[in-house]
Protein backbone atom coordinates (compact mmCIF):
# COMPACT_ATOMS: atom_id res chain seq x y z
CA UNK A 1 0.00 0.00 0.00
CA UNK A 2 1.57 3.37 -1.01
CA UNK A 3 0.74 6.39 0.92
CA UNK A 4 0.66 9.81 -1.07
CA UNK A 5 1.21 13.33 0.39
CA UNK A 6 -1.32 15.90 -1.03
CA UNK A 7 0.99 18.53 -2.87
CA UNK A 8 -0.44 22.35 -1.99
CA UNK A 9 -2.89 22.57 -4.93
CA UNK A 10 -4.53 19.50 -4.14
CA UNK A 11 -5.20 20.48 -0.30
CA UNK A 12 -6.45 23.69 -1.58
CA UNK A 13 -8.64 22.21 -4.24
CA UNK A 14 -9.90 20.08 -0.91
CA UNK A 15 -10.50 22.65 0.98
CA UNK A 16 -12.70 25.00 -1.45
CA UNK A 17 -14.80 21.86 -1.78
CA UNK A 18 -15.09 21.31 1.66
CA UNK A 19 -16.02 25.00 1.71
CA UNK A 20 -18.61 24.85 -0.60
CA UNK A 21 -20.42 21.52 0.23
CA UNK A 22 -20.55 23.30 3.89
CA UNK A 23 -21.74 26.34 2.36
CA UNK A 24 -24.35 24.62 0.42
CA UNK A 25 -25.74 22.64 3.79
CA UNK A 26 -26.20 25.87 5.62
CA UNK A 27 -28.21 27.61 2.45
CA UNK A 28 -30.22 24.76 2.58
CA UNK A 29 -31.16 24.02 6.27
CA UNK A 30 -30.59 27.31 7.67
CA UNK A 31 -34.39 28.24 7.10
CA UNK A 32 -35.57 24.93 8.69
CA UNK A 33 -33.47 25.49 11.90
CA UNK A 34 -34.40 29.23 12.27
CA UNK A 35 -37.78 28.86 11.10
CA UNK A 36 -39.27 30.50 8.14
CA UNK A 37 -42.01 33.11 8.04
CA UNK A 38 -45.16 31.68 6.43
CA UNK A 39 -46.12 33.26 2.88
CA UNK A 40 -49.16 35.27 4.77
CA UNK A 41 -46.87 36.85 6.94
CA UNK A 42 -48.30 35.66 10.38
CA UNK A 43 -45.96 34.61 12.64
CA UNK A 44 -47.28 32.08 15.45
CA UNK A 45 -46.35 31.18 19.12
CA UNK A 46 -46.97 29.84 21.67
CA UNK A 47 -46.85 31.07 25.66
CA UNK A 48 -46.16 29.04 28.46
CA UNK A 49 -47.74 30.76 31.34
CA UNK A 50 -45.92 28.55 34.18
CA UNK A 51 -42.75 29.68 33.48
CA UNK A 52 -42.76 32.49 31.22
CA UNK A 53 -41.03 30.89 27.99
CA UNK A 54 -42.06 31.45 24.19
CA UNK A 55 -41.65 29.38 21.27
CA UNK A 56 -42.26 30.36 17.61
CA UNK A 57 -43.56 27.46 15.53
CA UNK A 58 -45.27 27.16 11.96
CA UNK A 59 -48.86 26.95 12.48
CA UNK A 60 -48.96 24.76 9.22
CA UNK A 61 -47.23 21.65 10.58
CA UNK A 62 -47.60 22.12 14.48
CA UNK A 63 -49.76 23.60 17.55
CA UNK A 64 -48.99 24.99 20.98
CA UNK A 65 -49.11 21.97 24.08
CA UNK A 66 -52.71 22.36 25.80
CA UNK A 67 -50.85 23.97 28.73
CA UNK A 68 -49.86 26.84 26.58
CA UNK A 69 -51.35 29.98 24.88
CA UNK A 70 -51.23 30.63 21.00
CA UNK A 71 -50.41 33.94 19.91
CA UNK A 72 -49.94 35.38 16.84
CA UNK A 73 -48.92 38.27 14.79
CA UNK A 74 -48.32 40.57 11.53
CA UNK A 75 -44.36 39.97 9.98
CA UNK A 76 -45.54 44.00 9.52
CA UNK A 77 -46.75 44.89 12.61
CA UNK A 78 -50.16 46.62 13.06
CA UNK A 79 -50.97 49.52 12.55
CA UNK A 80 -52.15 50.77 16.24
CA UNK A 81 -49.80 51.13 18.90
CA UNK A 82 -50.32 48.87 21.78
CA UNK A 83 -52.49 49.43 24.70
CA UNK A 84 -51.74 48.62 27.76
CA UNK A 85 -53.26 49.37 31.47
CA UNK A 86 -52.93 47.95 34.88
CA UNK A 87 -55.79 45.99 36.41
CA UNK A 88 -56.19 45.66 40.27
CA UNK A 89 -57.41 43.33 43.04
CA UNK A 90 -59.96 44.40 45.52
CA UNK A 91 -57.96 45.99 48.17
CA UNK A 92 -57.21 42.79 51.11
CA UNK A 93 -56.33 43.46 54.82
CA UNK A 94 -54.31 40.41 55.82
CA UNK A 95 -53.43 40.78 59.30
CA UNK A 96 -49.96 39.37 60.91
CA UNK A 97 -49.12 36.16 60.56
CA UNK A 98 -51.99 34.84 58.33
CA UNK A 99 -51.24 34.56 54.82
CA UNK A 100 -53.55 36.48 52.08
CA UNK A 101 -53.94 35.74 48.32
CA UNK A 102 -55.63 37.57 45.51
CA UNK A 103 -55.60 37.83 42.08
CA UNK A 104 -56.13 40.95 39.37
CA UNK A 105 -57.80 39.68 36.09
CA UNK A 106 -57.35 41.48 32.91
CA UNK A 107 -60.27 42.05 30.87
CA UNK A 108 -61.51 39.59 28.77
CA UNK A 109 -59.94 38.17 26.04
CA UNK A 110 -56.30 39.84 26.79
CA UNK A 111 -53.35 38.81 27.97
CA UNK A 112 -51.24 39.64 31.15
CA UNK A 113 -47.67 40.71 31.20
CA UNK A 114 -46.95 40.94 34.37
CA UNK A 115 -47.68 41.57 37.64
CA UNK A 116 -47.00 42.25 41.48
CA UNK A 117 -48.28 43.82 44.64
CA UNK A 118 -49.02 47.39 46.44
CA UNK A 119 -48.61 47.05 49.92
CA UNK A 120 -46.57 49.75 51.32
CA UNK A 121 -45.48 47.52 53.95
CA UNK A 122 -42.02 46.22 53.89
CA UNK A 123 -41.98 42.87 56.51
CA UNK A 124 -44.16 41.03 54.70
CA UNK A 125 -42.93 37.43 52.96
CA UNK A 126 -44.62 37.09 49.52
CA UNK A 127 -45.00 33.07 49.27
CA UNK A 128 -45.61 33.63 45.72
CA UNK A 129 -46.26 35.97 42.63
CA UNK A 130 -47.66 34.38 39.19
CA UNK A 131 -49.53 34.81 36.24
CA UNK A 132 -52.19 31.68 36.81
CA UNK A 133 -53.74 32.49 33.84
CA UNK A 134 -52.77 33.82 30.44
CA UNK A 135 -55.54 36.80 31.81
CA UNK A 136 -54.49 37.19 34.92
CA UNK A 137 -51.73 37.77 37.70
CA UNK A 138 -51.59 35.99 41.80
CA UNK A 139 -49.79 36.63 44.79
CA UNK A 140 -49.68 35.05 48.21
CA UNK A 141 -48.47 36.69 51.39
CA UNK A 142 -47.79 37.18 54.78
CA UNK A 143 -47.02 40.22 56.85
CA UNK A 144 -44.68 39.76 59.49
CA UNK A 145 -44.72 42.90 61.63
CA UNK A 146 -48.25 44.70 61.44
CA UNK A 147 -51.40 43.84 59.59
CA UNK A 148 -51.61 45.38 55.98
CA UNK A 149 -54.13 46.85 53.56
CA UNK A 150 -52.53 45.21 49.64
CA UNK A 151 -53.87 44.43 46.43
CA UNK A 152 -52.54 42.77 43.18
CA UNK A 153 -51.73 44.71 40.17
CA UNK A 154 -51.64 43.37 36.60
CA UNK A 155 -50.16 44.99 33.79
CA UNK A 156 -52.37 44.02 30.56
CA UNK A 157 -52.27 43.78 27.19
CA UNK A 158 -55.01 45.01 25.36
CA UNK A 159 -56.11 42.31 22.51
CA UNK A 160 -57.99 43.48 19.85
CA UNK A 161 -60.93 41.63 18.48
CA UNK A 162 -60.32 39.58 15.75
Amino acid sequence: MTIRSMGPCQRLQSRRGAIAALSMFIGLTAPAAFGAIPENGVISACYSAANGNMRVIDATVSSCRPSEVALQWSQQGSNAAPSTYLAYSPMIITNIGDYGSATAACNPGDKVLGGGHNTGASDISVGRSFPDTAGSWTVGLKPTAVAIGWQVVAVCLAVPAP
